[in-house]
């Protein structure tokens, strides 16, 4: 009897971007890039270390819409602790993409996937924007190591950032 698998096998492709890529079963790939995103708060001693969590279908040879996979999430929240584990310094902030307005369901996924492999190692903050005139409001979170000794300035940065103080 073959052991049940937790997650899909992965692998680090770095670059730029920081690349890890994986594909299910089904044949659909994914990539998830830590996008070096210090610009966001130049002035900031730990700018170095921040980077944006993107999440990128590269293929899906069935086309339409993508089935739930539970391994997906243990998978992509595998390579969030793999990536952490490089350096207790590092930021990531996530930014839930409004284009289709369904912000909130990717609000809730990656809260699903901070829940599976954060424990108590973790700290993540929310923060709320809205451009002016706009109606949509963009969620921001931002997760650090817990015990990052800088974590009250990073929060306090990316708050004033949230609320456009420094632009």
């Amino acid at each position: 009897m073959e052991p049940t698998r937790l997650l899909y096998k992965f692998s680090f492709e770095g670059g730029h971007n920081n690349s890890y890529i994986f594909r299910t079963d089904p044949g659909i790939s994914y990539q998830i890039k830590f996008k070096p995103s210090g610009y966001l708060v130049p002035d900031e001693p730990f700018a170095e270390h921040v980077f944006e969590l993107v999440l990128e279908i590269t293929e899906n040879p069935g086309g339409g819409s993508i089935r739930y996979d539970p391994l997906v999430s243990a998978t992509v929240a595998c390579i969030v602790l793999d990536f952490y584990n490089k350096s207790k310094k590092t930021i990531t902030i996530y930014m839930c993409d409004s284009s289709d307005r369904r912000q909130e369901a990717r609000r809730r996924k990656f809260d699903q996937w901070f829940c599976y492999f954060a424990q108590n190692d973790f700290a993540k903050v929310e923060f709320y924007m809205a451009e002016e005139g706009e109606t949509v409001t963009y969620r921001l979170s931002v997760m650090i190591w817990l015990d990052n000794p800088d974590k009250l300035r990073i929060f306090s940065a990316f708050e004033q950032l949230a609320r456009g103080v420094g632009k």
